[in-house]
């Protein structure tokens, strides 16, 4: 438990350095976000020792130090979206309503570019969580086996895709994506610190966060779109405003049933089984 620890450390040390150095630039922004995610992983996986009040703060303010940097890639994933969704046959109405959601979504992106270059706390944020965390000393933070860590994170996983099943809301495949990224982000870890292989697990999580984080961006475009339309006087059943959302819903449609058929291989195991593999295997 002592490498998990001291991996959390270098992961907020670096998302912090990071921003300090490159600011807003995109990859600045992209390799800092991946830092908190991955620290937010690790810190499910202390849990344990950690204890509820504890788990909740950090992780609580872990996501709020984040949250400005998801704005900035929020807006640049659905800028690069909707690229994908544009045609070289595009013309007339779609070719003129294209440039103009382009237009507006490469503002959106700039302003939340400029917010967060003026923000100012989440290094210290950070720098706190580090802090708190080593002030607890390392007895405390041993009584809970990695594997059981990551079988929790396994199980909120199962109940998210149970749900997502029932109920295909842009909320809970949401919830469902952000499960598979703490999973993926626990399996590499773990491989990392002690060479073991979880090749299947690992693949399907990754290509599942992949695939939901897709549709996540494109439902995020899909509401953007429409407030755009809205603004220009664009009637909501128009051929123009139909042929783009259109797009959006096969591709969507294509990525969901990709996504349940990874979930369905990925979740179909026994927490507990998983767990036992992991902790042979440390």
């Amino acid at each position: 438990m002592h490498k998990v620890r001291a991996l959390l450390y270098a992961q907020l040390d670096h998302s912090v350095a990071g921003l300090r150095e490159h600011g807003a630039r995109d990859p600045a922004v992209h390799d800092a976000r991946k830092d908190l995610k991955r620290a937010r992983a690790s810190l499910r996986l202390l849990r344990g020792g950690l204890g509820k009040t504890a788990f909740r703060r950090e992780n609580l303010a872990l996501r709020d130090a984040a949250k400005p940097l998801g704005a900035v890639r929020d807006a640049k994933a659905v800028l690069n979206a909707f690229a994908t969704l544009r045609l070289p046959e595009d013309s007339g109405g779609e070719k003129a309503f294209g440039v103009c959601v382009s237009r507006a979504l490469q503002h959106d992106w700039r302003e939340c570019r400029e917010r967060l270059q003026v923000q100012s706390g989440a290094g210290k944020s950070v720098q706190d969580v580090k802090r708190r965390i080593a002030r607890l000393g390392s007895g405390g933070l041993e009584r809970m086996g990695v594997g059981a860590g990551v079988s929790r994170v396994y199980r909120s996983g199962q109940r998210a895709f149970a749900k997502a099943r029932r109920s295909p809301t842009d909320e809970r495949l949401h919830e469902l994506r952000k499960q598979a990224k703490y999973l993926f982000n626990q399996i590499d870890m773990l491989s990392r610190i002690s060479g073991a292989r979880f090749a299947a697990v690992r693949g399907q999580s990754d290509r599942l966060a992949q695939c939901l984080g897709e549709d996540h961006d494109l439902a995020g475009l899909k509401r953007r779109i429409e407030q755009i339309s809205s603004a220009e006087g664009l009637a909501p059943d128009s051929s123009v405003m139909k042929a783009w959302t259109d797009r959006i819903l096969e591709r969507r449609a294509s990525l969901q049933r990709e996504a349940v058929a990874l979930a369905k291989r990925l979740y179909s195991r026994r927490p507990q089984d998983l767990r036992a593999k992991i902790d042979r295997k440390l």
